[in-house]
């Protein structure tokens, strides 16, 4: 399970290199000195990089998820390692040690 939980941890760390790039790459300049060119740049940049709705936010909302994913598959096999151990130890004590790991 260790090795299902990397493999999320490294795609976030993937998509951590597209936020970043994004965040730099995605912000425009106005192509010329007018009002709608400054407004067209800063709708694009908007749409890029700025706000919830935008393409570096959900990015990190998909980094997020990636993560917790990773976060999910070690709290699960800990849980499974917890209670494979209590019925070890019940089945032990209950005389059934044969059947138990040790």
């Amino acid at each position: 399970m260790e090795a299902a939980a990397k493999l999320f941890e490294d795609s976030a760390d993937a998509v951590n290199d597209l936020i970043r790039g994004g965040r730099e790459h995605l912000r425009m300049q106005p192509m010329a000195d007018d009002d709608v060119s400054k407004r067209a740049a800063r709708s694009f940049t908007d749409a890029g990089v700025e706000g919830p709705e935008s393409h570096v936010a959900a990015l990190t909302g998909y980094q997020k998820w990636l993560l917790l994913i990773a976060f999910n598959i070690r709290a699960s096999a800990a849980q499974y390692w917890r209670t494979d151990n209590d019925t070890a130890r019940t089945a032990h004590v209950s005389g059934l040690g044969g059947l138990a790991r040790d």
